[in-house]
């Protein structure tokens, strides 16, 4: 809702994300989620980091 601006409702978009998430696990198989996740993964790693990087420089000063 807050994506779209409120022109897809929530229960919409909960629908369209479910049915994404079941298409891309039958078609492509669970080996492409395995990779999906782990490339998720690291981006919260990384994007982690970098914000306790950021904190931290704000908070030194």
């Amino acid at each position: 809702n807050g994506i779209s601006q409120g022109v897809i409702p929530v229960v919409a978009g909960i629908i369209i994300a479910v049915v994404c998430a079941i298409a891309w696990s039958s078609i492509a198989g669970l080996r492409s989620v395995a990779w999906t996740d782990a490339f998720q993964a690291l981006i919260m790693i990384v994007v982690s980091a970098a914000v306790l990087v950021a904190v931290a420089q704000k908070f030194h000063r």
